[in-house]
């Protein structure tokens, strides 16, 4: 009998939290995109059972569809759009 485990993720542009998350590594990386993307993020919560993966699928697709709508597209946005595919691809394992 597994328990299923609630998850609560909040992020904004200053502050971020992650509850009851097993791939503390994949987290970090999260975060660290994040921080280096510099965009203020208001109000991403999920207060759900779901496993990191697709948590971090979650914010991995906020940002990409955030990043496709900047005016600017510069390199630094295109790597990070690159970035962020291959984060999808991995956190869903497709």
């Amino acid at each position: 009998m597994n328990e299923l485990k609630k998850y609560t993720v909040t992020i904004n542009s200053d502050m971020y939290s992650f509850i009851s998350d097993e791939q503390e590594t994949d987290i970090h990386r999260a975060v660290e995109l994040v921080n280096s993307l510099c965009i203020p993020l208001v109000d991403i919560k999920l207060t759900s059972h779901h496993d990191s993966k697709r948590i971090l699928a979650l914010i991995a697709v906020r940002l990409a569809s955030m990043l496709l709508q900047e005016q600017d597209q510069s390199y630094t946005t295109t790597t990070t759009c690159t970035s962020l595919i291959e984060l999808i691809n991995r956190t869903l394992e497709i």
